[in-house]
């Protein structure tokens, strides 16, 4: 990994991570699954300290719990997400899937059926031993998960494999799930339904649960256990209960160190299988069910029910839902890869009620933007239910009554207006009805449709001389108060706006609002025409696209912001300022924005504009770093810079001055 990128890396999101080493390093890889109901994120890790290579995360898609890994399921407070793991209980002690030996033989990745239904897959060896005493025997893992359709689960399928053993070797498997605390700080286990579950019984409305479908096993509902040492004398699961089932917090844990006084340590869930003697060559297969409820009544029904299929007729049934999706083909295994990781990260993404976390870890909340974004691609994927319930979401609770778009956790006031929202809303909902011929969803949702093409042709927006919308807030959530950006035109709301009115026209016709259908396309012409040719505030010169005019005919080529208190820094007593009050001026050309017009077909992409605007454009390669990539824009001015100084004679950041390089958004 290029060293300028593992800096950027160390100092702008380990930082953030600090409660717990390994929710963040540089050795992780995630993999999404998930079907609307439960997201699953498997985290394969090749860290040498870190305790074992494979671990899960689960969420609720329909709540987004936190702003990292911290409020994941899966994530306990003081041992971090380790504890989902399976192990190997023999006499020559507890056989772990641990980095420090796997690091080489590790495999691992997604992989799509014939219908592209994604499972996880990985082979590890097991040959690590938590005693001193050096195994004899060397034990190899295979995995699969997948996440049913239509169930809040996951299946996991564990094949334990005796490599190498000169005499038959007596084996457990050894399962555990430690359930985030601040959800889930109770346990017992539902011998009815040979399932563990823990929630909070008295009054909570999340459960989750542990269950091995195709074996007998032994469960140990407990607190957090003791050294893992203690497993192979049957030492484990010594704790407070209340009786002889259930398992409620306490102050103090064994050897562990203690968390601040107001934390506990929750309950865990484990079951141990006995898989019996295992001869050289000779493998065991034990599948589990992880799921996630309302009630303790529902995971134990779920648990029920995937139990009573099993395994590989669930897949089998998973599948076979896939077969309406659109099925692509690139000739190019990469490309292919590439499509059918796509739309199963999308499937995996989207709540079955519409709602999409902008980002996982990060943003937590929604954007029309990035919602009306995806839902192209789940259209384009041919997941048309699930664009209807997005779509559905974005018009019913993302635009208020004026036609506003809702971004970052709010609706923004009209000088801060993203109008490009609107224009991408208008798109989806387009590319729905091409793909779909839904044409009731248009007609039922017509009067909120109407509102959000009308929003960016209001009074406040719309600029008569230039017959363009103007705006003091870019498709960068860059502004006037943090970033110095004036009123005028941006090329990203234009081209946005030009093209969601191109499109409710065409929707207007569908529903017989000719007059709605007349004026969008007329003023979608205008406003495209004024971008290319209007003598004084055309956003082209020299044969090339321009990013931004003001109001009085200039171009607006740099930004000077002010003094912005980003966050305050809890590490000390100082605080963490908006980069712009560091270096005062930015440059703001090229922008990688001039060539989305090229894309959608705004401007011939054979012709000399676009190719003077793609070549300009070559500059924002390698902008600010040294491994690959284009930057959104010139790197002066993007909004999550952190203290780097300017080289005027360039007007490209000198990194000499600093030892924090920044992360480009494309790589």
């Amino acid at each position: 990994m290029n060293e300028r990128y593992r800096m950027w890396l160390g100092k702008n999101y380990l930082s953030d991570a600090s409660i717990h080493r390994h929710t963040a390093n540089l050795n992780l890889d995630h993999h999404l699954l998930g079907n609307g109901r439960l997201q699953a994120v498997v985290q394969v890790t090749r860290d040498t300290q870190a305790r074992n290579a494979i671990v899960l995360h689960f969420m609720n898609p329909d709540r987004f719990e936190g702003r990292n890994k911290t409020d994941s399921f899966t994530y306990h407070q003081q041992f971090g997400p380790e504890y989902t793991f399976v192990s190997l209980v023999t006499d020559d002690g507890i056989h772990l899937p641990n980095p420090r030996q796997a690091v080489v033989d590790l495999r691992y990745g997604l992989q799509f059926d014939d219908n592209g239904f994604p499972i996880f897959w990985a082979t590890y060896p097991l040959d690590y031993t938590f005693t001193s005493t050096r195994s004899r025997t060397v034990f190899n893992v295979a995995e699969e998960m997948f996440v049913p359709e239509g169930e809040a689960a996951l299946l996991r399928r564990v094949t334990v494999t005796n490599t190498r053993g000169l005499t038959p070797e007596s084996a457990r498997l050894f399962v555990t799930l430690t359930p985030n605390q601040e959800l889930f700080p109770e346990a017992h286990h539902v011998t009815a339904g040979e399932v563990s579950v823990a929630g909070v019984f008295e009054d909570g409305d999340e459960f989750l649960s542990l269950a091995v479908l195709d074996h007998p096993a032994k469960h140990m509902v407990a607190e957090f256990p003791r050294p893992l040492e203690a497993i192979v004398d049957d030492t484990f699961g010594v704790g407070s209960h209340d009786d002889d089932s259930r398992v409620k917090p306490r102050a103090s844990y064994g050897n562990y160190p203690l968390l601040p006084v107001s934390a506990h340590v929750g309950a865990v869930l484990a079951y141990e299988v006995d898989l019996g003697e295992l001869a050289e060559g000779e493998s065991r297969t034990v599948s589990l069910c992880y799921a996630y409820g309302d009630s303790e009544q529902e995971v134990v029904e779920t648990t029920s029910r995937l139990r009573e299929a099993g395994f590989d007729e669930t897949r089998s049934a998973s599948s076979s839902r896939w077969t309406g999706f659109n099925q692509v083909g690139f000739g190019d295994q990469n490309l292919d890869t590439l499509y059918a990781s796509t739309r199963s990260g999308l499937h995996a993404s989207v709540a079955v009620s519409g709602r999409m976390n902008a980002g996982i870890w990060g943003y937590n909340s929604e954007w029309v933007r990035d919602s009306s974004g995806a839902c192209v691609g789940v259209v384009l994927s041919g997941q048309h239910e699930i664009a209807r319930a997005m779509l559905t979401r974005l018009i019913e609770g993302l635009i208020d009554e004026s036609g506003m778009a809702f971004g970052e956790a709010r609706f923004y006031t009209p000088e801060e207006a993203e109008l490009d929202q609107n224009g991408e809303l208008l798109y989806a909902i387009w590319q729905y009805w091409v793909h779909s011929r839904d044409a009731d969803f248009i007609t039922q949702h017509w009067d909120r449709i109407r509102t959000v093409a009308e929003f960016p042709l209001r009074s406040e927006f719309w600029v008569a001389e230039a017959q363009m919308v103007q705006s003091t807030r870019d498709i960068r959530e860059r502004d006037r108060e943090r970033h110095g950006l004036q009123p005028g035109f941006d090329l990203g709301h234009q081209m946005w706006v030009t093209v969601g009115l191109e499109k409710a026209a065409e929707l207007a016709a569908i529903v017989g609002d000719e007059k709605a259908s007349t004026r969008w396309r007329e003023k979608s012409t205008a406003i495209w025409n004024s971008v290319l040719t209007h003598p004084k505030f055309r956003l082209v010169e020299n044969d090339h696209l321009m990013f931004r005019r003001l109001l009085d005919g200039s171009f607006q080529r740099e930004a000077a912001g002010s003094a912005y208190i980003h966050r305050p820094s809890f590490a000390g007593p100082t605080t963490r300022m908006y980069p712009h009050n560091l270096y005062r001026e930015s440059e703001l050309e090229p922008s990688s924005f001039e060539a989305w017009p090229i894309a959608l077909g705004l401007v011939d992409p054979a012709g000399d504009l676009a190719k003077r605007s793609l070549v300009r454009m070559e500059s924002l390669w390698n902008d600010e770093w040294d491994f690959g990539g284009y930057g959104l824009q010139n790197a002066t001015s993007e909004i999550s810079k952190i203290g780097l100084s300017i080289d005027r004679k360039s007007t490209r950041l000198n990194s000499s001055h600093t030892d924090i390089p920044r992360m480009p958004s494309s790589a």
